[in-house]
């Protein structure tokens, strides 16, 4: 399985109030799945407005309906730089990368 990405305006994807739509959706999943340390989402900024959002290959396989409600795209893995944590374990980071 490979890596999906979708892209998101700053504002749809960040709550002032909370977990924006996205990150309830996703995590919902992964909670489901019991948190695997290789399911996560990553957030680079593509401008001042628009964000792209990374989904990893296990999060892809879990998450069909999801990556199809965004206009998700299959795509060769992220570079690290740049990319930050937007849902999963913490140290998916580094077991991702």
């Amino acid at each position: 399985m490979k890596w999906h990405k979708f892209s998101l305006i700053h504002n749809e994807a960040f709550s002032d109030s909370g977990e924006s739509e996205v990150q309830k959706l996703f995590g919902d999943i992964f909670s489901k799945l019991g948190n695997p340390h290789d399911a996560a989402l990553f957030v680079r900024d593509v401008s001042k407005d628009v964000i792209e959002i990374f989904v990893s290959p296990n999060a892809s396989r879990n998450a069909i309906e999801l990556l199809r409600q965004y206009s998700a795209i299959g795509c060769k893995k992220p570079l690290k730089k740049g990319l930050y944590l937007f849902v999963g374990q913490p140290d998916a980071m580094n077991v991702l990368f």
